[in-house]
């Protein structure tokens, strides 16, 4: 491949993603959100053990009691294992 061609390459692939980047960023608004230890948020504990489970059993095959009984060993704020969950402001 010629200098030539390869430069020419590099700029409608600059173009291209700096499109697609645009896109983005218009149809995609940042959301702010809270990262909080799970322990502050005890409550969402059964939820997320759904989430993991629905999203992960197939790979570690636990069921949501276990997950469950997981993330409450993770109670911690200032020590490890601890768990941290994001929440969108209210």
């Amino acid at each position: 491949m010629s200098l030539r061609i390869a430069l020419q390459c590099r700029r409608e692939r600059r173009k291209l993603l700096t499109k697609i980047a645009r896109q983005i960023e218009y149809t995609h608004t940042p959301m702010a959100v809270q990262i909080k230890p799970l322990a502050e948020v005890a409550d969402a504990i059964p939820l997320s053990a759904e989430w993991i489970g629905t999203e992960w059993h197939n790979y570690d095959g636990r069921s949501q009691i276990e997950i469950e009984n997981s993330l409450r060993e993770n109670l911690n704020r200032g020590s490890i294992p601890i768990t941290f969950v994001a929440l969108e402001p209210r």
